[in-house]
This record gives C-alpha cells, sequence and structure tokens, in this order.
C-alpha cells in the first residue's frame, strides 16, 4: 500500500523521486537502484523529515516504533502520517513522543489517483495547525477522495474502501470466468463487467434514488435479471458479505490488541 501511494504522488508530479527519503529494510538496494534517496535507518528519515508516513505492516509496528522511541526530542515540529489497520494514534505516541499525529487508510487505486482516503487527525496532544491540515488535504486529494472521520470510525470503514478493492476484484472474476464457461472472449467479457461497474458505480453516487429503486429499475418481472439476483438472495449474498465486512473490522480491532503484548518481548 505504501508503494501505492508513493507511486500515485510521484506520477501526479507532486514530487520527484530526489525529494522522497525513504527506508525500506531489505528493499533498500532496489530503492537505491530506482533512484530514491534512502537513509541509513528508520529514525534517520523521522530526524531529517518534516512530514513522515509510516507505511509499515501491522504486525511490524511494535519492532519499527521502539527504534523510533522520544524522536520528539529530535525533531519536535515533526508531523507523522500512520497507515496501518489497527494501530492507534496514541499507541504511536507512548513511543514517538509529543509530535502530530494523523492516521489515514488508503486504497490501492491511489496509484492511479482514483483512490479512496480515509483520515483522522489527531486531537488530543500537540495538534496539526489549520494551514498544515489544508496542506495534508490538498496533497492526499491528488490520490483521489479524501474523508475525514474519527478515529473511532476506522475500523467500520475498513472494509468499505481500503478492503473494497480485492472484494470488487474477486466479485468480477467470478463474473468473466462464467463467460469464459460460456464461451465468450475474455477481453470482450472483461470490457462488459469493468464498464458495467463503473457505470453502475456512478449510478450509484449520483443518482438521487434509493439504492433498492436502482435494483427494480434493472429488473423486469420474469426477466433476466431477477433470475440471477433470486439466486443470489437465496444463497445468502448479502449475509455473505456481511459476514465479509465483520471478519474484516474484527481483525483491525484483533491487530490493535496484538500491539501490547507484543511489545513485552521488545527490549
Amino acid at each position: 500500500m505504501g508503494r501505492s501511494f508513493l507511486e500515485g504522488i510521484l506520477n501526479a508530479g507532486v514530487l520527484t523521486k530526489a525529494e522522497v527519503l525513504l527506508f525500506g529494510n531489505s528493499k533498500n538496494a532496489g530503492l537505491r537502484q530506482e533512484g530514491y534517496n534512502v537513509a541509513h535507518s528508520e529514525r534517520e528519515v523521522l530526524q531529517k523529515s518534516k512530514l513522515v508516513l509510516l507505511a509499515f505492516k501491522p504486525l511490524q509496528f511494535a519492532a519499527v516504533l521502539e527504534k523510533l522511541r522520544g524522536i520528539d526530542r529530535e525533531n519536535p515540529d515533526l508531523i507523522v502520517i500512520s497507515m496501518a489497520a489497527g494501530i492507534k494514534m496514541d499507541t504511536i505516541r507512548k513511543q514517538l513522543g509529543d509530535v502530530r499525529y494523523a492516521r489515514i487508510m488508503p486504497n490501492t487505486p491511489v496509484v492511479i489517483n482514483r483512490g479512496m482516503i480515509t483520515i483522522a487527525i489527531d486531537q488530543s496532544g500537540k495538534k496539526i495547525t489549520p494551514a498544515e491540515s489544508r496542506e495534508l488535504f490538498q496533497l492526499l486529494e491528488i490520490l483521489g477522495t479524501v474523508v475525514e472521520i474519527d478515529e473511532t470510525e476506522m475500523d467500520t470503514a475498513i472494509p468499505l474502501h481500503g478492503s473494497m478493492p480485492a472484494y470488487l476484484y474477486s466479485f468480477a472474476r467470478a463474473f468473466i470466468n462464467n463467460a469464459l464457461k460460456h464461451g465468450l472472449d475474455e477481453e470482450k467479457a472483461k470490457t462488459l463487467v469493468t464498464e458495467a461497474i463503473i457505470g453502475s458505480a456512478c449510478m450509484l453516487k449520483n443518482s438521487n434514488r434509493p439504492i433498492d429503486q436502482l435494483i427494480a429499475d434493472v429488473c423486469s418481472k420474469g426477466g433476466t435479471t431477477l433470475a440471477g439476483l433470486e439466486v443470489l438472495q437465496n444463497n445468502g449474498f448479502e449475509g455473505i458479505i456481511d459476514a465479509a465486512c465483520d471478519a474484516c473490522i474484527r481483525r483491525s480491532k484483533e491487530l490493535s490488541n496484538f500491539f501490547v503484548p507484543l511489545q513485552k518481548f521488545i527490549k
């Protein structure tokens, strides 16, 4: 996800590789070959930067934050943006100290500047100024649509946008595979499915009609759409989606709880 975020920023021409300082552990050699400035450690990135994106996987956060403990004494003007499911800003503050924090959750379409990004800005410690907040929103809006939410809503929002691309790709793949089974060319099937999804999403976003009415508009009594829709309903389609979202939210909360016991093993 961090890679998609960075590529979206670079593709938009907001920054050049020379203006970015990275540290990616085992990926450092490859990053240097690609022309990026690569730091010697995670701590060096935070020491030399005004705005830092922490894009580590949730299970790596405890080890990384331990290396960054007390960074506020070295760079008190730092703004830290976290991008990990389940890792709360208060958890990061306890390690890094009194700097400014925000938490985001983007999805992979940020790489083509069509992403969906939620952001929660910390209100409990040293605060991001209104001017800094505007600059941050302007940066994120280059990558797509930005919605500010409370941090308590982060877990609930993840399946709606952060995980949604994977769910939607799986949905599209099932339709394409069915078309292949019936002999339709793959490229034609992909075009039909993707354009129908794009158009339907635009209708859902821009129409004033309720979702139930939009569904009814496609269905005629005894018709083809209704025949397929009844199969979905009879096999618990909406219940499966509900269970998938619940599992996604539950895992995000589990990752938050996982951080505490993990600290006991880090010296």
